[in-house]
C-alpha cells in the first residue's frame, strides 16, 4: 500500500499565536523524514496534523492511498504516532 500526504499552505493557530504558517510539503510512504527545531517550534503540532489528531486552522491536507483519496476522518486507520517514552 502506498500512502501520500500532501500539505498545501497549512497553518495552525492556538489563540492568537501561530504555531505553523503557510507550510507546504509532500510525504510519501517509504521516505525517511527528519523534523528538527527548537522547543515550541511546532514539531509535535505538525506530527499531530499528519496523524489526523489536529485539524489545520488554514490550508488543506490531502491524503491518498494507492491513488484513492482518503477522507481525513479515516486517516486514523492508516497513520499513528507515539512519543519516545511510550
Amino acid at each position: 500500500m502506498s500512502l501520500h500526504l500532501h500539505l498545501d499552505r497549512i497553518g495552525k493557530r492556538f489563540g492568537r499565536h501561530w504555531i505553523l504558517r503557510d507550510f507546504s510539503a509532500d510525504f510519501k510512504s517509504g521516505e525517511l523524514i527528519g523534523i528538527k527545531g527548537r522547543n515550541g517550534s511546532g514539531k509535535s503540532t505538525l506530527l499531530r496534523i499528519l496523524a489526523g489528531q489536529l485539524t489545520p486552522s488554514r490550508g488543506k491536507m490531502t491524503i491518498s492511498t494507492d491513488g484513492r483519496t482518503v477522507p481525513e476522518a479515516e486517516l486514523y486507520r492508516l497513520v499513528s504516532w507515539t512519543g519516545p517514552y511510550l
